[in-house]
């Protein structure tokens, strides 16, 4: 994680920007890029010092699984990365609803996205939340809906609301333990 960071040091750098990066490990990997003074360098604010701050977080999975080589065609880059299975990447949206302490919105608005696509990787699943081979989609739904009776889906919803193009998409989530 550290040389990934180095490199986007680097490579910000050559860009001709001003970066610094802080790098921290609490359970997962935080990376902090900071723009000192690009606000104040575009006119968006009067205070020179103020800093934009882009958080990366990555967290090992303990459960092997094989990236994929996508190519990223956004903002101005055209490039192959490698990235996380839409399968996996669902799975991995069940077992943070199954997991965080604090539900969070993104994560039930993602599983309902990630479903138009494809279907969990229910070995990510299994290995992940350390199931037995027989168990089966249905337990992990029990467990889904069990999670579901203690949340306040309208909260989520008025939480998510604000990161999408369009607003009336989050309502949806309200819909989550019927789509289960």
């Amino acid at each position: 994680f550290k040389d990934l960071s180095d490199k986007i040091l680097r490579q910000l750098e050559l860009y001709g920007y001003s970066v610094e990066i802080q790098n921290r490990y609490r359970g997962a990997f935080h990376c902090f890029v900071k723009f000192p003074g690009i606000f104040h360098q575009h006119g968006i604010s009067g205070h020179a010092r103020e800093k934009l701050t882009i958080q990366i977080d990555c967290e090992p999975q303990n459960v092997n699984y094989k990236a994929e080589r996508v190519i990223l065609n956004k903002f101005d880059i055209f490039m192959k990365i490698n990235a996380v299975p839409p399968d996996v990447l669902l799975s991995q949206k069940i077992f943070a609803i199954l997991n965080r302490p604090k539900p969070m919105g993104r994560d039930f608005y993602d599983v309902i996205f990630l479903f138009s696509k494809t279907n969990p990787s229910y070995h990510f699943l299994r290995e992940k939340m350390k199931l037995k081979e027989e168990t089966g989609i249905e337990e992990i739904k029990k467990n889904l809906l069990l999670k579901c009776e203690k949340i306040n889906f309208k909260k989520l919803v008025e939480e998510v609301k604000p990161f999408l193009f369009y607003s009336h998409d989050a309502e949806k989530i309200m819909l989550f333990p019927d789509f289960i």
